[in-house]
């Protein structure tokens, strides 16, 4: 079964062939080609879901919020894209049921408080990046700067809704699931690589001793 590696393979090659990147750029091609490839297919797939669901206007609301939040303020890194896609359908479908059982009385509520949350949570962690992918001081901090402008416009967002409406459609309750779950993203990758910088830190301490 080829895979989304071998395929990334085969197209950076043949970018090489054509004379379009040199020989030394292939790995780093491959591996963007690979990135966006996994993203596509991760991306399809939870659409087709939400059209299935007859969800697809208050899904695209869900990607919204949380795609660039997901970007800039960097989150939790799977170790297959089997596991990625996994992790994004998981996070779909917990947003799709959130939406049916939390009753309306409490959608402001949630949002508020969701959204208070979430903006202190980037205030104080983002950007999470992956330990191999490591940021320059200026990526950082312009990702930084961008998250956290956009999570105090989405709190602003969120004050306005609920000052002025008194009936909360699901898309719009979406939006700010789509924000909780990219900062859920966030923090999960926070314990991860801390767990694997124990690890680590265990792993050397045994091979001093």
């Amino acid at each position: 079964m080829t895979t989304l590696k071998q395929i990334s393979d085969k197209i950076a090659i043949n970018f090489e062939s054509q004379k379009i990147i040199t020989q030394d750029k292939v790995s780093i091609y491959s591996y963007g080609v690979e990135l966006v490839l996994s993203a596509f297919i991760g991306l399809s797939g939870v659409l087709v879901i939400a059209a299935i669901l007859n969800d697809l206007p208050e899904c695209l609301m869900f990607l919204l919020a949380f795609i660039p939040l997901r970007l800039w303020a960097g989150g939790y890194h799977a170790e297959s894209h089997l596991t990625c896609f996994l992790c994004f359908g998981f996070m779909y479908m917990c947003s799709y049921s959130l939406s049916l059982v939390i009753p309306m009385c409490y959608l402001s509520f949630t949002i508020i408080g969701t959204s208070l949350i979430s903006t202190l949570i980037i205030i104080l962690f983002a950007p999470v990046a992956h330990p191999n992918k490591r940021l320059t001081a200026e990526k950082t901090e312009r990702n930084r700067r961008r998250s956290l402008m956009f999570t105090v416009a989405i709190l602003v967002f969120a004050s306005l809704v609920i000052t002025y409406r008194a009936v909360i459609p699901t898309w719009i309750f979406r939006f700010f699931l789509g924000e909780f779950f990219a900062v859920s993203s966030l923090v999960a990758g926070m314990i991860k690589n801390n767990r694997r910088n124990t690890n680590e830190k265990n792993q050397s301490g045994h091979a001093q001793i």
